[in-house]
């Protein structure tokens, strides 16, 4: 998928709960792939948009035992959506 430009954590305590801004140029983007430290197999995560919370929803759409993969969605009709730009999601994520 096309990324986001200039993706960045805004604040972490870890993978237990952390922030990121997905940056800008977003028009074509609808996952967000974030790397996270290695554990023995995969990762499940919650995720919430907090800048649109109102009209979209995040879903974590994919783990490995290094990454997790995030889908922005509207509320309305459950299709896939685009970033809107400066977008903040909070996330918490344990490995297992």
């Amino acid at each position: 998928p096309v990324a986001c430009t200039s993706p960045t954590v805004t604040w972490s305590n870890g993978t237990a709960a952390f922030q990121i801004d997905v940056g800008g140029t977003c028009a074509a983007t609808t996952t967000l792939v974030v790397t996270l430290p290695a554990v023995t197999n995969a990762y499940s995560c919650n995720a919430i948009n907090v800048t649109t919370s109102a009209t979209a929803a995040v879903e974590m759409t994919a783990s490995t035992s290094t990454s997790a993969t995030f889908t922005n969605y509207t509320r309305a009709t459950g299709v896939a959506l685009a970033w809107v730009d400066g977008t903040d999601v909070r996330i918490n994520c344990t490995g297992g």
